[in-house]
């Protein structure tokens, strides 16, 4: 009695569901009715039932674990510093205004390439990565200057070819990282300088030349240049310099701490302030952006960039606290997702008595 009673809902359902004119909803629901009652042929009602519960837990954790990894914050990325504006000095060229992977420089041994607005790339304080290949004429200069944030006398870094050996150290020798390095005529090297975590690496065609624990950079506020620098020590470089690429790691800085004990509502009135503080800055970097000549000087990037940074720290911090979401957000999902669990139920299997008056005829 009970299998010729479920046979006849199975091939009722099945009726409606080929009744494409209803709802797509409806058909999912008469879809896992179907199911429900197909297996009841075969399968006690107390196992539907645990297997039921099994499915509603599923969908509940499902969703939570979801929402958890859509609320760790990724990893920071590397910020290209690109399009820079390139500015010539002496006899040296460049194929393009502004910086891109294509550039092309030319030294033939009384200039440089200053990269405009690059006074804020603090590499002492940042992780940064530089890389080019550089391909050296022949001429013999003892010291030649290949790219740094430099000027003689000032606490500067910069990465030199003197002898046949390369220095990448501060003004004066402090600090430096020193390998090996005798490059052929013409013949074109990839030159990488990349800060982690741990320390610093100095790499010649993708072979880790040196390393130090030391970090061999300054936070100077100049303008990154390759093939020399400005002032009485040009250190002149000579060759052709291509494929330059200069990244920095965005956001290993400010104190990321810093907000932790911070309330949501602590949160946003502080951003307000950090908001106008970038706008402030940004309109006297404006301000300053037009100097005589048409000298473009931006003293007040440093201070800009700085704000943008603390910034993007405070919004990580809102995000790990999921300011924008109720209090208990994760709590109240999972009530919400267990009640529409629950409350689906009766759509799955309208009425649990059915199956004990079946029972009940049966016995009859």
């Amino acid at each position: 009695m009970r299998n010729v009673s479920t046979t006849s809902r199975i091939a009722a359902m099945l009726r409606k569901m080929l009744d494409f004119k209803r709802m797509r909803r409806t058909r999912w629901i008469l879809a896992i009715r179907l199911v429900w009652h197909g297996a009841a042929l075969e399968i006690p009602l107390n196992f539907r039932w645990t297997a039921l519960k099994i499915l509603g837990g599923a969908a509940v954790v499902a969703p939570s674990f979801w929402l958890t990894v859509q609320a760790v914050e990724h990893p920071p990325t590397w910020e290209q510093i690109r399009p820079n504006v390139i500015l010539t000095f002496g006899d040296a060229t460049a194929s393009t205004v502004s910086l891109t992977k294509d550039t092309k420089f030319q030294f033939p041994g009384n200039g440089y390439i200053e990269f405009q607005d690059t006074k804020g790339l603090q590499c002492q304080k940042f992780k940064c990565r530089f890389s080019l290949a550089v391909s050296f004429a022949p001429i013999q200069a003892n010291t030649q200057f290949i790219i740094g944030q430099s000027f003689s006398g000032e606490a500067s870094w910069h990465l030199l070819l003197h002898g046949e050996r390369l220095l990448l150290q501060r003004e004066g020798g402090a600090i430096e990282l020193d390998a090996p390095f005798s490059p052929k005529p013409g013949q074109s090297h990839k030159i990488d300088i990349a800060r982690d975590e741990r320390e610093v690496s100095l790499s010649v065609d993708d072979v880790v030349a040196a390393k130090s624990v030391a970090v061999p950079f300054t936070d100077l506020a100049r303008d990154l240049t390759i093939g020399g620098r400005a002032g009485p020590n040009l250190l002149a470089f000579a060759g052709a310099i291509t494929d330059v690429q200069i990244e920095r790691m965005m956001p290993v800085f400010a104190d990321l701490g810093k907000y932790q004990s911070y309330t949501c509502e602590q949160l946003a009135g502080q951003r307000e302030i950090l908001i106008d503080k970038e706008r402030q800055l940004q309109l006297r970097m404006d301000e300053a952006s037009q100097g005589p000549g048409g000298v473009v000087v931006n003293p007040y990037k440093i201070d800009h960039d700085a704000a943008a940074e603390e910034l993007k720290v405070l919004n990580m911090t809102e995000s790990s606290k999921t300011c924008d979401m109720p209090a208990n957000w994760m709590v109240w999902c999972s009530i919400v997702l267990l009640v529409l669990a629950v409350g689906a139920l009766p759509a799955i299997y309208p009425d649990k008595r059915t199956d004990s008056c079946i029972k009940g005829s049966s016995a009859n």
